[in-house]
């Protein structure tokens, strides 16, 4: 070959690399933003189906009726008059008789402090889920000892030539 047409070669080659240098972070770019285009364009679809879902839902709020089953079947509200069931399943294993009785305060325990309070709370609420057969006597709150350290007392110090507040005149 001429050294003319190998110079030129040289430089269509140049010519070349310098456009793919230049061009390739741009077509990047150009494919990244047609794949978020994409994206956003789904995200858009799927919105519109979700506003589509939340108007219909706010029409069937608009028709008394609907909002009349509603209150019925969350509230449990019944019309004067009717009366209201609650089925219980019988195959929960719970004794329905808790369900019947009272829980009262505890005058006694008014005087404990406050964690003997809640003590007495959790073991009257045990004895009302308790077999009928079981025995637990009313007062058997344990004994709850305070785990703080007791306040350090000020007695006159034994120090030569300390006072005690009482003796200063």
């Amino acid at each position: 070959m001429r050294p003319a047409t190998l110079r030129r070669l040289a430089g269509l080659a140049a010519i070349v690399v310098m456009l793919a240098i230049m061009l390739v972070p741009t077509l990047r770019r150009y494919l990244e933003q047609r794949d978020q285009i994409t994206s956003l364009q789904r995200s858009i679809v799927e919105q519109q189906r979700q506003v589509q879902d939340l108007s219909a839902e706010r029409a069937r709020w608009d028709d008394q009726a609907y909002v009349e089953q509603q209150i019925r079947a969350r509230l449990h509200f019944v019309k004067p008059g009717e009366t209201s069931y609650t089925v219980l399943d019988p195959d929960s294993g719970r004794s329905t008789s808790v369900d019947a009785k009272v829980v009262g305060v505890d005058l006694a325990s008014q005087d404990l402090p406050w964690y003997g309070q809640v003590w007495s709370s959790l073991d009257s609420a045990d004895r009302l889920g308790a077999a009928p057969g079981a025995t637990t006597s009313p007062g058997s709150t344990p004994h709850i000892q305070n785990t703080q350290p007791a306040p350090a007392t000020s007695t006159p110090s034994a120090r030569p030539g300390a006072t005690s507040p009482t003796s200063r005149r």
